[in-house]
């Protein structure tokens, strides 16, 4: 079968049969068609030799088991508007014991203490994952560098229980300390929440201050887009600065609801976690709140 180009939208093959002897040729439309070069997006290609764009075989981890992932009913808007923006990791937390499936087949995540699974998610009938405030969390290993300018979103919903004055981490991926730290860590407090882009062990970020009431669901989504760093809340863009800096980013493991460091887990549920090799625009952003409190 050759593709041959698009015509008028359509993506059309030509399929060649051989009849009681005599060749025909027919023109096919193909046009969303899984795996067809019509039906694909440009993030739902992987890199050019053949693996995902953050360097690891691409679907490496296998399929889902059955019932992981459900984007039909109420929530099936939220996820397909998702899915629809190619996200690299997309956790639901839909299991409720083994480790952490990812939707995209890639990146599924090792979980780390006891965190509480199966409870309430943000969505109808979704499921979230509770974290302790202790070393509960998600080990994703060293994944989602976004070494020198490289862009990415990262997308949740997050209610917290309670804050204090410990830094408790919805994503962390932090290597070492003092004057030689290179961290990419988004934390939450009793005074604010806040993105930190350590290089060389100095910190550049934007913060939402004070941080909203506990008790209540919100979606979360932080952007950085090669020179600024974003941060939106419900949908709408609450904190911003600018950094060029290039990440040096070591090897080291991203962590999900916890920091690289005991003590340091959310006091709190997540749901739909979602990462992007790419800066979402913020129509895109507004567009899965909406969908997400339409659910609701």
């Amino acid at each position: 079968m050759l593709l041959v180009p698009r015509l008028a939208g359509v993506c059309l093959a030509v399929a060649t049969l051989i009849i009681g002897g005599t060749s025909c040729s027919l023109l096919v439309d193909t046009t969303g068609l899984i795996g067809s070069e019509s039906g694909m997006s440009e993030n739902a290609h992987p890199a050019p030799d053949g693996r995902d764009r953050d360097g690891t075989d691409a679907g490496a981890a296998g399929p889902l088991p059955p019932g992981v992932f459900d984007a039909s009913g109420p929530v099936g808007e939220y996820r397909n508007l998702v899915l629809a923006d190619g996200p690299s990791l997309y956790y639901t937390f839909e299991e409720t014991s083994g480790p952490v499936q990812d939707a995209m087949g890639r990146h599924h995540g090792t979980v780390v203490g006891n965190p509480q699974r199966g409870v309430d998610g943000a969505l109808p009938d979704s499921r979230g994952i509770r974290f302790g405030g202790t070393i509960d969390g998600i080990d994703v290993g060293d994944k989602f560098a976004f070494p020198d300018r490289a862009p990415f979103t990262i997308e949740t919903w997050f209610r917290p229980d309670a804050y204090d004055s410990e830094y408790r981490f919805i994503f962390a991926r932090d290597h070492s300390s003092g004057s030689t730290r290179q961290a990419l860590n988004f934390w939450v407090r009793s005074n604010r929440w806040d993105f930190e882009r350590y290089i060389d062990g100095s910190g550049r970020g934007a913060a939402i201050n004070p941080p909203p009431p506990a008790g209540e669901w919100y979606h979360f989504a932080l952007t950085y887009d090669g020179s600024t760093i974003q941060v939106y809340l419900d949908g709408e863009l609450r904190a911003s600065s600018s950094d060029t800096r290039s990440f040096k980013a070591p090897p080291t493991t991203f962590y999900v609801g916890r920091g690289s460091w005991s003590d340091s887990a959310l006091r709190g549920i997540l749901d739909e976690f979602a990462i992007y090799e790419r800066a979402l625009p913020a129509e895109r952003i507004k567009a899965h709140y909406d969908a997400g409190v339409g659910a609701r």
